[in-house]
């Protein structure tokens, strides 16, 4: 791509010890994307399998960002925010694989809401069999979290959406691992919260744009393969106390400091439940973020 050109789209992948699937997720971008209008902007945050070195010189066509260390998902696509030049963010994770011409379907379809009220979007997420994923969601609230403490099939989840005459379906947040927005709209926002190191920070930053007046869409009939076998998906004890912390910082940001006390009482019904129930798998986890407070490294 000519230096002198400003492209359309700037895609940002947060890569953490991901070097196989990222490679994967690189060549279904050289295959689905014009490079004349689209940049690619990998920030690595320390990561240790090598995967920079491998990468660096198969695909010369990325821009590197290299951490010292491990800043997290939402203060990593921040900074690749602030070196990207297009008119569009598209952020990718690293574990998503193009099957289409993707960003200049969204580019195309953004171009003519514009002046509308748009703040961000996403598409249709499958796995690896085509079967759909979690492509959006609804914004958790102090009522949905009392929901989790009685029997699913009492209170079924159902997503929300809304169909516009524009054929483009209004739903509360759209999900991270696709989250396609104006660039402008994402610095005029403030970006994503730094104190949120993983998870809920997606959540957050559309809940602020909600409140800013932006809605939030889905394109049907777009679809990008999230692969669902890679280590990111394995269960840990410290993944479910970023993950709880995080719930607890989204309530208490979002709500309030009562919500945010609400969600930590709500740690110990429930993981006190599953104690009860089904042995102490977590207990001690969730306990510790309920004592502690929502804070993050």
């Amino acid at each position: 791509m000519q230096q002198d050109m400003t492209p359309d789209v700037s895609i940002l992948i947060v890569n953490f010890n991901n070097g196989a699937v990222l490679r994967a997720c690189l060549l279904s971008l050289r295959q689905w994307t014009d490079p004349e209008r689209t940049e690619i902007l990998v920030v690595d945050n320390a990561s240790s399998d090598g995967s920079v070195a491998r990468l660096r010189e198969e695909f010369p066509e990325v821009q590197w960002i290299l951490s010292d260390t491990n800043l997290g998902f939402g203060r990593a696509n921040n900074i690749g925010a602030a070196h990207a030049r297009g008119r569009y963010l598209f952020m990718l994770n690293p574990d998503t694989e193009l099957r289409g011409p993707v960003t200049d379907l969204l580019t195309n379809l953004l171009d003519r809401a514009e002046n509308a009220d748009i703040g961000c979007a996403g598409v249709t997420i499958v796995d690896e069999s085509g079967r759909e994923g979690i492509s959006a969601g609804n914004f958790p609230t102090p009522a949905t979290l009392l929901k989790e403490l009685l029997p699913s099939r009492a209170f079924p989840y159902r997503l929300r959406t809304l169909e516009r005459a524009d054929g483009l379906l209004e739903v509360d947040y759209v999900s991270g691992a696709d989250l396609f927005m104006p660039r402008n709209v994402f610095l005029a926002s403030g970006g994503f919260d730094p104190k949120f190191f993983l998870y809920f920070e997606e959540t957050e930053l559309q809940h602020r744009l909600a409140r800013l007046g932006f809605r939030r869409v889905l394109f049907p009939g777009v679809k990008l393969m999230h692969l669902c076998g890679t280590p990111d998906h394995k269960v840990t004890s410290r993944k479910i106390e970023l993950f709880e912390s995080s719930r607890v910082l989204f309530h208490q940001k979002c709500y309030g400091r009562v919500a945010g006390l609400w969600a930590r009482c709500w740690l110990v019904l429930f993981y006190g439940s599953r104690w009860l129930f089904g042995g102490p798998r977590h207990f001690a986890t969730g306990i510790k973020i309920a004592l502690r407070g929502p804070a993050l490294p």
